[in-house]
């Protein structure tokens, strides 16, 4: 990754000089802060050499997350790794409940200061590793978002998750798990940037294959796995795809 500089985009901010190279590349609890609190997509990484993707690539993760988790008003969806809340918000108005956790603070700040104002909709300071602890407060849950998260845990972590949810959030039927690097597709990434695959550490995170996340699923829990692929226009489409996992009857 270049040696990219960001300023804030709103005027009364203070400029900053920090880039990405001082910071670590998974960590999402300090480098948000270096831009202004609704330049959501930079918090996020959710960029292109820097440059936030475009409102119809957001649109169409909307869209997909919307048909696959066939969300309805009676729906109380739990999001994992929410991050500022921003790209799930287009969706908190369709359901009866939204509750978003994410390990980061700050992120939960601006997406509480932000976002949180619906009574409907909550955040939480929470990380993957405490789900199982306050798995009670979920239970009513008949839907989860896990969107830009699973690249970054390790596969014990995921297999944990998915127990959890399975044995633990009964109502839940179906998960939607979003934006993960394809191990099988490694070689269209861009071949200037060093790739770790196997790295959930790295700036990109750890890449799967469609057979890994089969094998996860099966066995953590009763789950039937589809595949998504998103339009070829849509930006990381040669070398990400999402999942659908929902619960068999």
């Amino acid at each position: 990754m270049k040696n990219t500089k960001f300023s804030q985009i709103d005027e009364d901010a203070t400029c900053s000089e920090l880039t990405y190279q001082d910071f670590e590349p998974h960590d999402y609890k300090e480098y948000p802060k270096i831009f202004s609190r609704n330049d959501f997509l930079r918090q996020v990484r959710r960029t292109v050499n820097g440059v936030p993707v475009s409102q119809e690539d957001i649109d169409r993760i909307v869209s997909s997350i919307d048909i696959n988790l066939d969300l309805c008003a009676e729906d109380r969806v739990l999001d994992i790794g929410c991050g500022n809340g921003h790209l799930s918000s287009p969706l908190y108005s369709k359901v009866k409940r939204w509750v978003g956790f994410d390990s980061s603070e700050y992120l939960i700040s601006v997406a509480t200061e932000f976002y949180g104002v619906e009574e409907r909709v909550e955040f939480i300071t929470q990380s993957v590793d405490q789900l199982g602890e306050s798995v009670s407060a979920y239970e009513e849950s008949s839907k989860v978002l896990c969107y830009g998260v699973l690249a970054y845990l390790t596969q014990s972590e995921v297999a944990r998750v998915l127990d959890q949810i399975s044995n633990c959030l009964k109502s839940v039927e179906r998960i939607y798990i979003g934006n993960i690097p394809d191990r099988d597709l490694i070689n269209f990434f861009d071949p200037n940037y060093k790739v770790d695959p196997l790295c959930e550490r790295s700036q990109i995170g750890r890449w799967w294959t469609s057979n890994e996340i089969k094998e996860v699923a099966k066995s953590n829990g009763n789950w039937e796995v589809d595949f998504i692929k998103m339009p070829e226009e849509f930006y990381a489409s040669k070398y990400r795809f999402d999942v659908l996992l929902r619960r068999k009857i």
